[in-house]
């Protein structure tokens, strides 16, 4: 069963890996948890505290788990942290999920990809023939995370 990317996991892919030039504006790595202050932390969640990290999944800590995919898999933070708190553990530590710790609630900097610098303007721009938004679209539609 093909399973699809998260939000973040597919913002990051088309705007970290592939078109960092074109509309880093989009990517979760980039966007607010990388600079100098406001609500980052670990996953870019301020609610990502060392508490949650050691909590006991399956034999492995939160925060071994986010590592080793980051480590071994490739993946940027903030796709170790979707995968592991949004895909595989979200009952555990959703507290570290990057695409509901901030941005599902009542007004914080969420919009899309987790980016209030994610417009409509940023989704709309050509990237190799396919719009921003249509990539990532599809992305999470179509795309598992599986090697």
């Amino acid at each position: 069963a093909n399973r699809g990317m998260s939000e973040n996991q597919a913002c990051s892919t088309v705007c970290g890996d592939e078109f960092p030039d074109l509309c880093r504006e989009c990517n979760p790595s980039a966007c607010g948890s990388g600079g100098g202050g406001g609500g980052g932390g670990i996953c870019g969640c301020s609610t990502c505290t060392s508490s949650v990290l050691g909590r006991n999944a399956n034999g492995y800590k939160v925060g071994a788990r986010i590592d080793w995919l980051e480590a071994n898999r490739g993946m940027s933070e903030n796709q170790a942290c979707s995968t592991v708190c949004g895909d595989e553990f979200p009952d555990l530590c959703r507290e570290c999920n990057p695409s509901a710790c901030g941005s599902g609630g009542g007004g914080g900097g969420g919009g899309i990809c987790g980016c209030s610098t994610c417009t409509s303007s940023v989704l709309g721009r050509n990237a190799n023939g396919y719009k921003v938004g249509a990539r990532i679209d599809w992305l999470e539609a179509n795309r598992g995370m599986s090697e």
